[in-house]
């Protein structure tokens, strides 16, 4: 056999051999491979698994936020829609207070216009007032004055009207007692006839019933005109009311405090029964 037989066949028994190592490697490495590649299959499924769960999670998690963004646009929509009715009344207030601000500054140019003509008018009122005032004060005057003058008249008209009737009453009640002074006399002479003489009073005693009993028979006088002591019983009195000539009363009983109590003796031809206000007076002879 030749070099180069020996070499090839040398050649390729080394080439066997490293064939074999390769494919011994090669098996050993895709078993190798076979196994990594299982175990990353089954972590792969795994992890796709729990992928998967999360991903079912979050897609609940996903439609709550949908449904959140949803509840949350829509208050922004209503926010928006209030903002925009804000900012439209604000664009309207704002137009309204720019007409008051320009009426505003109109009427203001007015009024210093008008302030001087105010000025004037108050101190034409004043020197208004003030005449008024005088005019009022010298009114007042007058009327007092006139009021004065009437009241005068008034009163000189009352005391002449007073004057003329206390005149015609006096004429009147002297004209009475002319009557009753002959009616007196004539019943005194009755009364001496039948009771004999009277023991007259002093001259200047006067007295008022003040009350009456024993149906008008008894009376208690005030008298006046004497000390409380001085009056003495028996005494006769003639008895007068206002109008009229009522009798005689006798003196019964003298009280210290200046009253008498008296008897009715007579009673003149139709007069009253003594009452309380009567008045008695001594009896004048002439």
């Amino acid at each position: 056999m030749s070099t180069v037989g020996r070499i090839f066949i040398v050649l390729n028994l080394v080439l066997t051999f490293v064939l074999v190592g390769y494919v011994g490697a090669l098996n050993y490495s895709g078993a190798k491979y076979r196994a990594a590649y299982e175990r990353l299959q089954q972590n792969g499924e795994e992890q796709l698994s729990r992928w998967n769960q999360e991903i079912a999670g979050k897609t609940g998690q996903v439609k709550d936020l949908q449904a959140e963004n949803a509840s949350l646009r829509a208050q922004v929509e209503l926010q928006n829609s209030r903002w925009n009715d804000l900012y439209n009344a604000y664009m309207a207030e704002k137009g309204a207070s720019t007409a008051v601000a320009e009426n505003y500054n109109s009427l203001a140019q007015k009024f210093e216009g008008w302030d001087g003509i105010y000025t004037d008018l108050s101190n034409k009122l004043n020197e208004y007032n003030t005449k008024i005032d005088e005019l009022k004060r010298m009114q007042i005057q007058a009327a007092e004055s006139e009021r004065i003058a009437r009241n005068r008249e008034v009163t000189a008209a009352a005391f002449r009207v007073r004057a003329d009737v206390e005149k015609q009453a006096l004429i009147e009640q002297i004209s009475m007692m002319d009557s009753t002074m002959e009616d007196k006399d004539a019943t005194l002479a009755v009364y001496t006839a039948l009771y004999g003489p009277l023991t007259p009073a002093p001259i200047g005693l006067v007295g008022r019933v003040v009350s009456v009993s024993g149906d008008g028979q008894i009376a208690t006088v005030e008298l006046a005109g004497l000390g409380p002591a001085e009056a003495k019983t028996g005494w006769q009195l003639a008895l007068y009311s206002e109008t009229q000539f009522k009798g005689f009363v006798r003196i019964m009983e003298v009280h210290g405090d200046g009253s008498v109590t008296v008897r009715v003796v007579y009673t003149a031809e139709g007069a009253e029964a003594a009452t309380p206000g009567d008045r008695v007076k001594p009896v004048v002879f002439s």
